[in-house]
């Protein structure tokens, strides 16, 4: 089963309420605990890392959601 859907809903949500727009995978994880989805946090970091613009050249890019601001870090692109 895939997350990818349910990991880009909490990360354009968990964005929106943040002040700078950036969020880490554990901001992803709890939103999707309280929306009752439960997933391995190792499933939401695989997700950002797939979406990412400028992850790093062993990340598996798939489609370009998100950008790494710092270590852990990401932001909605």
């Amino acid at each position: 089963m895939t997350y990818q859907n349910d990991v880009f809903k909490a990360a354009k949500i968990v964005a929106a309420l943040s002040k700078d727009g950036r969020f880490r995978a554990k901001h992803i994880k709890s939103y999707l605990i309280a929306e009752g989805i439960k997933c391995d946090p190792k499933t939401i970091q695989n997700e950002l890392q797939r979406g990412c613009i400028n992850g790093s050249k062993d990340w598996a890019k798939m489609y370009s959601r998100y950008e790494r601001t710092s270590w852990g870090v990401y932001r909605l692109v």
